[in-house]
């Protein structure tokens, strides 16, 4: 058996792009860090327990999901200091309200889905969610 020559050289492969994902994450790592050092307690509560919410659950809550979700935590952990800012739901309902308007928006209102909390349960409400890379800020709500 003979060896065929082929008449071509393979091509080597082209240089791989940049992880661009990565640079999204450390990107996000960084905006999150300075939202949450540039935020008031009482919005940096609603701020953070809106990220775990989501991290918790993979779904964005309502408002009243929200104040649900941070009083059980407050439950759960009564020393935390953050968690003594979540009284009621005027402590969740302005707050998010707040940042999403005034120049600086920091959370986005949704779509309007029915609520499944127990103060809720039904109505329809609007979904609060953290903004991701892409979306469109200007005119938002």
């Amino acid at each position: 058996m003979t060896a065929l020559s082929l008449p071509f050289e393979p091509q080597t492969a082209p240089p791989s792009p940049p992880r661009l994902w990565r640079m999204v994450r450390e990107t996000s790592r960084a905006t999150y860090a300075l939202m949450k050092a540039r935020l008031p307690m009482q919005e940096r509560a609603v701020y953070l327990g809106l990220a775990a919410f989501f991290y918790r659950h993979q779904v964005w809550p309502t408002s009243s999901e929200l104040f649900e979700f941070l009083v059980a935590l407050r439950d759960r952990h009564p020393q935390h200091p953050r968690y003594r800012y979540i009284v009621d739901i005027n402590s969740v309902r302005p707050r998010l309200s707040m940042m999403s308007t005034h120049g600086r928006v920091v959370v986005l209102r949704g779509e309007s889905r029915p609520c499944t909390s127990r103060r809720s349960t039904g109505r329809c409400l609007h979904v609060w969610r953290i903004p991701q890379v892409g979306d469109r800020l200007q005119g938002a709500n």
